[in-house]
């Protein structure tokens, strides 16, 4: 899944603060609301833990070990 985060400040923010995340109609379906109204938090949690132990496995094999 490749998605880009994004750089962004909210129209409704009267003190113009730079916020990071992912805009729903770009964002791939996993990541977006049903409707696309946002971005379902949850979802991004399970995924982003998902890549971590993915991660976490492949440092184990390049180490020559399997660490839990």
């Amino acid at each position: 899944m490749k998605t880009n985060v994004k750089k962004y400040r909210m129209r409704s923010d009267e003190t113009g603060r730079i916020r990071f995340g992912f805009i729903s109609e770009d964002a791939p379906e996993e990541l977006a609301t049903s409707e696309r109204e946002g971005i379902d938090l949850y979802n991004c949690i399970g995924v982003a833990f998902s890549a971590i132990q993915e991660l976490q496995g492949q440092i184990n094999e390049l180490k020559g070990g399997s660490v839990a």
